[in-house]
């Protein structure tokens, strides 16, 4: 696999590389069964908000939210803990809040039906606009169920979102009901995907524990995350440069793990690539392992205090990946 700079745009560049595509099951085409004046509230809502984030919070209200929640948690609940996907797929990291870099990501990438997203989950917290990147993506779910896949993030648990801002945030604007309403949805969504049956994805990383593919399916859900195990460590371990074997993560949760553990998992799992978030990188996207694992943070000058980058990674049908690079603006 190679990355090669091509060209730049406005806020932007590409990189690209190669991953060699297997033959896959077909993935299943999901219908969803919504009436027909809750599907046009439902994309008005999402219209107006990338269209106008600031003058849309008018339309933000607790009957459309509930509506989106209503109607996503059975969709939800209908697929596997770990999803599978055809390509072509635009992948996308933490947002935390930022809509400005979820309005360029589908500047950038296109809205769906016309194209395919996988975001990797940490939607809400430390940014000002949690409720609009989750209702925008959560509707986006509802309407297009076989287009949009929202994995979850460790910040999609209320434990952690009662500390680092979006319960706050939804309890100022809205209600502390709505608030449990949406950790109800955060405890439905599932924790890993597979596309082509060649990259594993996740928010966070890898485990100890994953010693198969079939071991996510089995993880029931409603889910409250443990403090330890397989969902855990999905959700929170992390890579570690110039290291080997599993070792505490300074997180006080789950573990950091060195290049042979990717490699030994890519083996053991059959897949050619990890792709996961969970971390702040200079540009967006950064390699590890050989190229084996990828880590891609769409927040560019995340929380106001970097000025890394976001980033985008684009998948097309030949399983070829470019990597779409925004700039952070001040």
């Amino acid at each position: 696999m190679s990355a090669v700079v091509t060209r730049k745009r406005s806020r932007s560049q590409s990189a690209e590389k190669t991953l060699e595509r297997r033959e896959a099951a077909p993935v299943p085409r999901l219908e969803t069964s919504i009436e027909e004046d809750e599907k046009s509230a439902i994309r008005q809502l999402v219209t107006s908000v990338l269209q106008d984030w600031r003058g849309a919070q008018k339309l933000l209200n607790e009957d459309i939210i509930r509506t989106v929640l209503r109607r996503v948690r059975p969709l939800l609940m209908s697929q596997p803990m770990m999803v599978r996907i055809e390509a072509p797929v635009n992948v996308c990291g933490d947002i935390h809040g930022q809509i400005n870099d979820l309005v360029e990501i589908f500047r950038a990438g296109g809205m769906p039906p016309t194209s395919r997203y996988l975001f990797l989950g940490d939607y809400v917290d430390r940014g000002k606009y949690g409720t609009e990147v989750i209702s925008v993506l959560l509707g986006l779910k509802v309407l297009h169920p076989d287009k949009m896949y929202v994995l979850r993030g460790n910040h999609e648990s209320e434990s952690i979102c009662r500390i680092y801002g979006f319960f706050d945030e939804v309890k100022r604007r809205f209600s502390v009901k709505l608030f449990k309403e949406f950790t109800d949805v955060f405890n439905c969504l599932p924790i890993a995907a597979l596309i082509e049956e060649i990259a594993l994805c996740m928010h966070g990383g890898l485990s100890p524990e994953l010693r198969n593919l079939n071991q996510i399916n089995q993880i029931r859900r409603p889910l409250v995350v443990p403090d330890a195990g397989l969902a855990c460590d999905i959700l929170w371990s992390d890579p570690e440069e110039n290291s080997s074997g599993w070792m505490q993560s300074q997180r006080g949760v789950s573990y950091t793990f060195g290049e042979d553990v990717v490699r030994q998992a890519c083996e053991n799992l059959k897949i050619d690539v990890v792709l996961r978030a969970h971390q702040v990188v200079d540009n967006g996207y950064a390699f590890f392992a050989e190229r084996r694992l990828v880590t891609i943070f769409s927040a560019s000058n995340y929380c106001g205090e970097f000025t890394n980058s976001g980033a985008m990674m684009m998948m097309d049908e030949n399983c070829k990946c470019s990597f779409q690079i925004f700039k952070p603006q001040y």
